[in-house]
């Protein structure tokens, strides 16, 4: 509209004119307000993605980590037990080893038994 156009109008329709302006102007700015408020959760959005990609990485390093430190657990824990397991064997054998050297030096000491003639 023109200066010319808008010294014709009526007090009421300059009114009415404000009116309106005021009016868009503040669905504008509630709008501008709703979409910053917008971009900001999208930035840290983005931001938090970052971190927590971050995150994942620092956590998929401690799960290897934890993995790692499992598998060399359960490694020495059948180490462990075979050794322990090849231990008992040999003291097994060493057992029954005595115990047959016995038998045969009570076999050795006991001399043969006669059969009486009546």
């Amino acid at each position: 509209m023109t200066d010319k156009e808008i010294g014709k109008l009526t007090r009421k329709e300059l009114i009415e004119m404000l009116l309106s302006a005021t009016t868009e102007n503040d669905r504008l700015r509630e709008e501008i307000e709703k979409l910053n408020k917008e971009l900001r959760i999208r930035k840290i959005a983005v931001e938090n993605s970052g971190t927590m990609a971050e995150a994942a990485l620092k956590l998929n390093r401690v799960f290897e980590a934890a993995d790692a430190a499992a598998k060399q657990y359960l490694q020495n824990v059948k180490a462990k037990a075979d050794a322990e397991a090849r231990a008992s064997s040999e003291e097994t054998c060493e057992a029954e080893a005595e115990k047959a050297e016995k038998t045969e030096e009570t076999a050795e000491e006991k001399p043969e038994e006669e059969p009486h003639g009546d």
